[in-house]
């Protein structure tokens, strides 16, 4: 015969049975929102990271160029060829355009006089190249001061160019350059600056500088105009960046460093840029991953494509 008071009892432990078991509910539905908005969460800041290009730091070579016109100069090389003799011109061998050997024979002269018969003497060029001009013609009196003919030698070309002023710090005797011309695209030559004038135009405010050739000039003639990269600066072991990359924040210069797939705000300390490339004097390290494509701000996630 069963207990009269075990019916309370037996209520009880039904209660806290049934307690524990909504409390372990709850606690099981709890997890599984927790789980799901966790989910939620990568997928949101999966979906959110910025695609980003970067480069990572490391020394490399720096070269700032001044862009200049210029125009293809020779020294003056034209001989004057002159007879040995006075006399008449008997013969003349070339014409304007030709091309002479050094020791060639272009005309012949007959130092005659009346009463009195001497053999022709000849006129050698004294050097090779081309004939410019023909200053006499057979039956001609000339003396011994007389221009028989003008010869142009292998000319020593070379780039003549006038710096604006503000460079005028920047260049000195030694310094490499390339050069194009319209007529030759593609095609690139080199030169040294040779001289430097130490004077300013007053005209254009510019300082004339020549360049001498040390490569193939193949192509090149007197008179061409040409386009100059003047090479003002080099640096052999430097930190670079895009310019593009750096940016300003709060009047300062800042680039962005990736680290763990987050952008993080660098200030940094510039230097020289060109064209292309800035120089980061401080602020960046050897191996730092920065952000050279795309837009970031501190703090944003980012997925790095290159």
């Amino acid at each position: 015969m069963k207990n009269g008071n075990s019916k309370p009892f037996d209520k009880l432990v039904t209660l806290v049975l049934l307690a524990i078991c909504i409390v372990l509910a709850v606690a099981v539905l709890i997890g599984m929102f927790t789980k799901e908005e966790e989910v939620q969460v990568q997928t949101t800041n999966a979906s959110t990271a910025i695609n980003v290009g970067t480069k990572v730091m490391a020394y490399e070579p720096f070269v700032r160029t001044t862009h200049v016109n210029g125009e293809v100069s020779s020294y003056d090389n034209d001989v004057a060829i002159l007879p040995d003799t006075a006399g008449t011109v008997t013969s003349v061998f070339v014409r304007r355009g030709d091309i002479v050997d050094e020791g060639e024979v272009i005309a012949m002269i007959d130092a005659s006089v009346p009463g009195a018969r001497y053999k022709e003497s000849p006129v050698v060029a004294k050097v090779a190249g081309e004939i410019s001009a023909v200053n006499v013609g057979v039956g001609e009196k000339v003396s011994q001061s007389s221009v028989i003919a003008t010869i142009v030698g292998d000319k020593t070309l070379y780039v003549n160019a006038n710096i604006p002023e503000k460079y005028m710090g920047t260049i000195e005797k030694g310094m490499s350059a390339t050069f194009t011309s319209v007529a030759y695209p593609g095609k690139s030559y080199t030169g040294i600056v040779r001289y430097i004038s130490p004077v300013v135009s007053q005209t254009n405010r510019s300082v004339e500088v020549e360049l001498e050739l040390d490569g193939d000039t193949t192509g090149l003639k007197e008179g061409m105009y040409v386009s100059i990269n003047l090479e003002t600066e080099k640096i052999d072991e430097a930190l670079t960046v895009p310019t593009s990359a750096v940016v300003s924040f709060i009047d300062s210069s800042v680039v962005y460093v990736v680290n763990n797939n987050i952008a993080s705000r660098v200030e940094v300390t510039t230097g020289s840029n060109n064209d292309t490339d800035t120089v980061i004097t401080s602020g960046l390290n050897v191996g730092d991953q920065v952000v050279v494509e795309g837009t970031v701000a501190d703090g944003s996630a980012v997925n790095i494509v290159y």
